[in-house]
């Protein structure tokens, strides 16, 4: 699952509301200043992801007995008088009945009654917030909400019938005055809700917006339509782009935006090349000749289909060529790590941020037909260095140049809608905030934290048990971590832990008290102090 928390052009430390402007510029900047997820593969952070990314891991399995009980029937491709079999998929490993009711004010009936997806979105939905610095209700109060999701499998395995389209994402804001979306566009439902979010902060209609996707397999049915429908692989494995490539692995998880309607095709499922290649012009368009040459990486849609993949490819590779793009555009697609998580895939902001792009599992040689096409097309055999589109198959490629800056560099994104609505994006790093949020950060240092108090760690959750789980986690990432500044994880704390203990309640208070390590890439030697009970005058400020 993951989220993205957007804010107008701003740094993460927040403003008040009323302090804040509303503008209605075409070409407001629009910053990603938090992401939390829960993806298979026990991956509950960006960094995880990255690390899977990286290593080239795959997160197919079999399908759990736990999660379908028809499973034997699907394998055996005798579910619903199908005649396809489905063996794997990429799916959460943790039980999604688990869920702390009480932290978001919810009774156990009611936390039963709400659709897991929904319970996935709270949880990541505080991260993200927290994490952006929204550390009081007014910071929310006119926060947009755009879900994407097209998956409402719960309602077969309960007996209410609820609406899923008030369910997620709108229910508990509808009556805030502030947009509250849910988004099915099938495949590009959460690149879509990106889109419309950027839209509404740069018309004004709200100064921020929460981005998700949600998708979870939870039936044998669901399974067995995609099955039958000839989309899924029957080990659960997504081979993009490969000779091998017989469809993509259905996937848990949740999530990146000119928009246009895939056009009229052959059927159903088959892509239409042509409106993809006008729709990538048209975002190519908007870039400058100078930004052109800083496109460095693509995020494909990538399902791992004999048809979709070549068609894919092939527009990529004319619309960036048509453009001036000759030197080859590193294409990926994390599908190939985790499977395809329907509505909720899309986001492609990790390969900027590391300047690498992760090689592709699964791939042994190029699909023929994308070959041949890029043959027809003048760009002679694989691997030629005429192609302006470029596949990191083997390991991790730097997309750096010598002594360029990865701040300049920009990464597109492409997600499309079963023969419907189609959607990509161009993405970028912004040096002067994130060069604003340090000064910030060390400006929150000097004015709040004496030398004395400089590493005192606040931690304030809402129960004992919380409070456990919570220095458990602190402390393995403390004594594991080697990049960042303590002094800096002090202060972030403080600022976004500390202040944010009233909606909800947090009562339950620590401090960590850390030895004297200075600056980043330093390892503890000493254990840290952890301090339990707080005098009253002093919890407060903790």
């Amino acid at each position: 699952m993951s989220f993205y928390e957007l804010s107008c052009g701003g740094s993460c430390i927040p403003q008040r509301v009323e302090e804040r402007r509303y503008v209605t510029k075409k070409d407001l900047e629009v910053v990603i200043s938090s992401i939390a997820c829960r993806l298979p593969g026990n991956i509950s952070s960006p960094d995880q992801f990255w690390a899977l990314l990286k290593e080239g891991r795959s997160t197919n399995q079999r399908i759990p007995a736990t999660r379908i009980a028809e499973r034997n029937s699907l394998i055996r491709g005798e579910f619903n008088g199908g005649n396809v079999p489905v063996e794997g998929g990429h799916f959460l490993n943790f039980d999604l009945a688990r869920f702390d009711a009480n932290f978001f004010g919810l009774s156990a009936l009611e936390a039963s009654a709400l659709d897991p997806q929904q319970r996935l979105l709270l949880e990541c939905t505080w991260e993200c917030v927290e994490q952006a610095g929204c550390n009081s209700p007014k910071d929310l109060e006119q926060c947009g909400v755009f879900i994407g999701f097209m998956s409402n499998e719960y309602q077969d395995l309960s007996e209410q019938q609820g609406n899923a389209l008030q369910m997620l994402g709108t229910s508990a804001s509808a009556f805030s005055g502030r947009p509250t979306l849910s988004i099915d566009t099938a495949c590009s439902s959460s690149l879509v809700a990106l889109q419309l979010a950027v839209e509404a902060i740069r018309t004004g209609r709200c100064p921020r917006a929460i981005v998700g996707g949600v998708n979870l397999t939870l039936t044998a049915k669901g399974l067995a339509q995609r099955a039958n429908a000839g989309m899924l692989s029957e080990d659960g494995c997504c081979r993009a782009f490969d000779i091998d490539a017989n469809g993509y692995g259905r996937s848990d998880g949740c999530v990146a935006v000119e928009c246009g309607h895939d056009g009229r095709s052959a059927a159903l499922t088959a892509p239409n090349g042509l409106s993809q290649q006008q729709l990538l012009a048209r975002c190519l368009e908007q870039l400058s000749i100078e930004k052109r040459r800083s496109l460095r990486c693509w995020e494909c849609h990538g399902t791992g289909t004999a048809l979709g993949d070549p068609v894919e490819f092939l527009a990529l590779a004319k619309s960036l060529n048509s453009c001036g793009l000759t030197k080859g555009v590193w294409l990926g697609t994390a599908k190939a790590n985790i499977g395809h998580t329907e509505a909720a895939s899309g986001l492609a902001v990790l390969q900027l941020r590391n300047a690498e792009i992760p090689p592709l599992p699964n791939f042994k040689r190029m699909n023929p037909e994308i070959v041949r096409g890029m043959e027809a097309n003048g760009w002679g055999g694989y691997e030629n260095d005429k192609w302006p589109v470029r596949l990191a198959v083997r390991k991790s490629t730097r997309i750096l140049n010598e002594g360029e800056d990865k701040q300049t560099l920009l990464a597109g994104v492409s997600s499309f809608g079963v023969s419907g609505t189609i959607a990509c994006a161009i993405i970028s790093l912004n040096r002067s905030i994130e060069i604003k949020q340090i000064q910030q950060l060390h400006y929150q240092l000097k004015q709040h934290c004496s030398k004395k108090w400089q590493r005192i760690l606040p931690l304030s959750t809402h129960s004992e048990n919380s409070m456990k789980k919570f220095l458990e986690k602190y402390l393995k990432f403390l004594k594991n971590e080697k990049e960042w500044n303590f002094n800096e994880i002090c202060v972030a704390a403080s600022y976004l832990r500390g202040k944010n203990v009233k909606n909800p309640p947090l009562n339950v208070r620590a401090v960590i008290i850390l030895p004297n390590v200075d600056g980043s890439g330093e390892v503890m030697e000493e254990e840290p102090i952890i301090v339990r009970k707080i005098r009253k005058k002093f919890a407060d400020k903790c």
